[in-house]
C-alpha cells in the first residue's frame, strides 16, 4: 500500500523499498526447496563435501528459521540426501560419522 502513495522518488531517499508477493514466497519456499536437493559425491572419500554441503545448508535453514522467528524449529533437511560413493570401507564409514556429527551439532546448535 505505501508504494501506491508515495512516489518513486520519497521511497528512494527514505530507503522504502517494496517486495514482491512472488519474491516473498520464493523466500518462505526456500526452505520447502533445500529439503529436496540431493547432493552426491561419486568419490567421497571421508565425506568432506557433503559434510560441508549439510554443514551450509542448515545455516541458510536457521537463518530463514531466524527472520521468520520459528527458532528451535526441527529441520527439513534429511541427512539421506547426502551420499557419496566410496570403494574403500574405512573411509566410507568415516563419512557417514562424520555427517551423523555434523547433524548432531547442528541440532545442538539451534
Amino acid at each position: 500500500m505505501i508504494q501506491a502513495v508515495a512516489d518513486d522518488e520519497e521511497r528512494g531517499a527514505l530507503g522504502m523499498h517494496y517486495t514482491s508477493v512472488p519474491n516473498i514466497l520464493k523466500v518462505l519456499n526456500l526452505r520447502k526447496c533445500m529439503s529436496n536437493i540431493c547432493v552426491f559425491d561419486p568419490a567421497c572419500g571421508s565425506g568432506n563435501f557433503l559434510v560441508i554441503a549439510y554443514k551450509q545448508m542448515r545455516e541458510i535453514e536457521v537463518e530463514i528459521n531466524t527472520r521468520r522467528d520459528e527458532k528451535g524449529r526441527p529441520t527439513d533437511i534429511p541427512l539421506t540426501n547426502f551420499r557419496g560413493i566410496e570403494l574403500r570401507d574405512f573411509p566410507a564409514e568415516i563419512a557417514r560419522f562424520k555427517l551423523y556429527l555434523s547433524r548432531q551439532q547442528a541440532q545442538q546448535a539451534v
